[in-house]
Parts: C-alpha cells; structure tokens; sequence
C-alpha cells in the first residue's frame, strides 16, 4: 500500500493549483493579446472629410469640388488614416450648402453627420500665373489641427496639390516614425 494512498491531498490544494493555473492562463492571454498601433497621426485626423475648397480665379472653377477627390486619394490609408468617400461628402455638401459655400459651423455639423473626426476646408486663389493652395484642418469641435499653404504655377496644379497633402501630413504626423515614402506624385498626376 502506497503511503499516499493512506494520505490523500486536502481538497484545498487541489483549488489552489487549479487556480494558479487559471491565473496563469489568463496572465499569458493577456500578455499575448493583439495591441493596439499607435496612432501615427492626430487622434482626431484618422477620418478626415474634405469638402470643396472655395475658388478665385479664371478656369479653376473644376478645383471647387475636384480638391475633395485630389486630397481624400492623396491621403487615404496613409498611417492608418482614411477619408470618408467623396461623393458622400459632396452629396452632403450640396445638401447643406447655399451658392456653393458654407461657414466652419456647417463644414463641421457636415463632417460630424459623416462620423469624421476632422473636417479639410481651403482656398485656391489664382494671382497672374501663380496659384495659392491653403488648407486648414479642424476637428469637429472647431479647433485647428493643421494649416498648410503651397503657391507655385498655375500650370502645375496636381504637384502643389501633393506638396499640400505632404504639408498637412507633417503636421498632424505624431509617430516617431518618419514619413511614409509618398508617392502622391502617381496618385494624383
């Protein structure tokens, strides 16, 4: 006859194993879960809507509502951001909107209905031969996030545009992590 055979284990020890082992279970789980990335831009500009721009100058009236689809593309999925779909911001747009254009106050109710955390307004302003891209980014509770201005010729509209989508990105980029290497150059030209 074996000596534990005559001794058996106190239930007691039996629940502390089996307890050890599940703390240590659920330790592991924990240690091993997916954590989040960090954020690698401004928390309030990982979904940006960019409305048209307002305009002045001779031929760059296409510029008005062609700015929301040269940026959202420029800057969708870059460091884990993404902009709300185009046509969804301009049928708003249009909606709310009276001769075309809207104060910050509407920019930002419109970027709020589209579940963005940032709304993109700017200017394109034609002077002779020379073109000023300006744009301002503002979380939807109306405070400034990024501002970027870009002037160069007329006749090179889509490079200022890149230069612009690589100035708000410099901006609003909070990662240690450089810069992605853009090509924004092949998206947008």
């Amino acid at each position: 006859v074996c000596s534990s055979d005559l001794h058996p284990r106190p239930a007691w020890r039996w629940r502390l194993v089996v307890a050890v082992l599940l703390l240590a279970l659920v330790v592991t789980v924990w240690w091993l879960r997916p954590r989040r990335l960090e954020s690698v831009v401004a928390s309030d500009a990982e979904v940006i809507a960019v409305l048209p721009f307002s305009v002045s100058g001779t031929d760059l009236d296409v510029l008005r509502e062609g700015m929301v689809d040269l940026l959202s593309t420029n800057l969708d999925a870059v460091g884990g951001m993404r902009t709300v779909d185009p046509r969804s911001v301009l049928h708003r747009w249009r909606q709310g909107s009276d001769a075309g254009s809207l104060d910050l106050a509407g920019s930002l109710a419109i970027a709020r209905e589209l579940d963005a955390g940032s709304v993109l307004l700017g200017s394109v302003v034609e002077v002779g031969r020379e073109v000023r891209l300006t744009a301002d980014l503002h979380t939807v509770a109306g405070e400034r996030l990024a501002r970027a201005v870009v002037d160069g010729p007329a006749d090179s509209i889509l490079a200022l545009v890149d230069s612009l989508s690589l100035r708000l990105l410099r901006e609003i980029w909070r990662s240690r992590r450089p810069l992605p290497n853009l090509r924004v150059d092949r998206k947008s030209t």
